[in-house]
């Protein structure tokens, strides 16, 4: 069904999935999916491959490490390491899922903040409580949460945030976020322009608490409150 029949090879980017949702790749109809370490609490500069099918032709050519998959010195302890990390928190704790949904509704509801912000996408900002507890749509990793507070530019926002001990992302961790170029998931998504490049990502992780939260939300609506009126002057 997912190729009409033909010999398509199906390869899923599952990086931002590890840790964070529930993955079963037992259950997912894929050929291949990657996945990258620090992604889950584990080293920098290693990452892990699945192949349903282990007999494949080698991209790189030369040894025969990794069973004349990729040829080159094995790094044996980035192996350890990540397997180790994938054991202990390759599965989203508990309570990611219950601190993104209470975070998403302080983000909407929170005085300072309600009416000024924008969620990305912006289906995602008019779910209702029980939608976002439930999360039936299973459409967003709840532990990260894309947010705009037009006009205010994302990047003014990220360095007032960051001089306060806080940091967020503006546009994709993998672009080069050139000046004046919006993202392209965003130009994808069809997100207005206002919003788009105010945009910030906000992570949290499994041992973020509900105090830190609960700060930084008071932090944040503190410097939105600073920052309007010089927006708008």
């Amino acid at each position: 069904e997912k190729t009409n029949g033909r010999p398509i090879h199906f390869h899923a980017d599952l990086v931002q999935a590890a840790g964070k949702i529930p993955v079963n790749l037992g259950k997912l109809d894929v050929d291949t999916a990657s996945f990258s370490a620090h992604k889950f609490r584990g080293p920098r500069g290693i990452g892990l491959l699945y192949h349903r099918n282990p007999k494949f032709e080698a991209f790189i050519r030369g040894g025969g490490q990794e069973h004349g998959v990729r040829p080159g010195t094995e790094n044996t302890a980035g192996a350890v390491a990540i397997a180790l990390a994938l054991e202990l928190h390759g599965s989203p704790p508990p309570e990611v899922k219950e601190n993104g949904t209470w975070l998403l509704k302080g983000l909407i509801t929170r005085p300072g903040l309600a009416g000024k912000v924008k969620i990305v996408p912006e289906i995602r900002g008019q779910l209702t409580s029980a939608e976002v507890a439930a999360d039936a749509s299973q459409n967003y990793a709840p532990g990260i949460i894309a947010v705009s507070f037009p006009p205010i530019p994302g990047e003014v926002l990220a360095r007032v945030l960051a001089e306060s001990g806080y940091s967020v992302s503006t546009g994709s961790a993998c672009s080069n976020n050139k000046k004046g170029k919006l993202p392209k998931a965003m130009l994808a998504m069809k997100v207005p322009k206002t919003i788009a490049t105010g945009m910030i990502r906000i992570s949290i992780g499994g041992i973020t608490t509900r105090e830190e939260l609960e700060e930084f939300l008071v932090v944040l609506e503190r410097n939105i409150e600073i920052l309007t009126p010089f927006i708008f002057s």
